[in-house]
């Protein structure tokens, strides 16, 4: 089981790095455009930019074990229920990120849009 678990778990990890990653090189540049015009928010974008590197380099030295072992000692120490209860939060809001990204659907063959002619 645990071997199932742990490349989901590494990939999951390494994305969540690389997301995290992106921000920090996305907010150092907005602080160097800030640098200019208001310095005292250019230092303040730097700030939460550092605090951001650290969360991802925090990212970066967790293994899927350490999670395993987390969640088998949660599951263990709070129960069943909670665990459950807490997968059941987790995949609503996974799905919920999934269909916000997803492309709009197609309208079904037959229905007129607006701006179609009828025949």
């Amino acid at each position: 089981m645990r071997e199932t678990l742990r490349d989901p778990i590494e990939t999951a990890l390494d994305e969540a790095g690389d997301v995290v990653g992106a921000q920090v090189v996305r907010l150092r540049d907005i602080g160097d455009q800030l640098a200019d015009e208001i310095p005292a928010l250019s230092a303040a974008v730097a700030g939460v930019a550092g605090g951001v590197e650290g969360l991802a380099a925090r990212l970066d030295s967790v293994d899927a074990d350490r999670v395993l072992d987390a969640g088998q000692e949660t599951a263990r120490t709070r129960g069943p229920w909670i665990f459950m209860a807490g997968g059941a939060v987790l995949g609503v809001a996974v799905w919920a990120a999934l269909r916000r990204g997803a492309p709009d659907e197609e309208e079904p063959p037959g229905e007129l849009t607006e701006g179609d002619d009828e025949a």
